[in-house]
């Protein structure tokens, strides 16, 4: 059980946090084959114009290595998770971060969880099925 906290002066002006948006929604859940090359992007976007992202604290597995912030786009930027898991690292694995802005204001966590040792599943979509069924209650 991991806990990060960070403390910082109260901002001024325009004070809508950054997003943390991207490839994977908060919360998901993946299947890392052991051994396997890991690498996944954290993509946050600023919530005022004229601020940047000066950092992404974060709380990651054991050996997960995090790349200098990029910016590719206006009010985009990003960090590169990099990690090859091992063996004692057998089952879940959290990596949790924020995206923290130039006036110092922090993003709303952002979680996935690592699956050590399984694959990623194959997605099967649902399909709609008409049926007479009626709701009780």
């Amino acid at each position: 059980l991991q806990f990060l906290f960070y403390g910082y002066a109260v901002p001024s002006g325009c004070s809508t946090p950054p997003s943390i948006i991207g490839n994977r929604p908060n919360r998901a859940c993946i299947g890392t084959p052991i051994g396997s090359t890991v690498s996944e992007y954290v993509i946050a976007q600023i919530g005022c114009s004229g601020k940047t992202i000066i950092d992404f604290t974060s709380s990651s597995p054991v050996g997960m290595t995090k790349s200098t912030i990029q910016n590719p786009s206006t009010g985009i930027y990003q960090i590169v998770l990099s990690w090859i898991p091992t063996s004692d690292q057998y089952g879940p694995q959290g990596f949790c971060a924020g995206a923290v802005d130039s006036t110092d204001v922090q993003s709303e966590q952002w979680c996935i969880t690592f699956l050590v040792g399984f694959e990623s599943p194959s997605i099967i979509r649902p399909t709609a099925v008409q049926g007479s069924a009626s709701p009780i209650g």
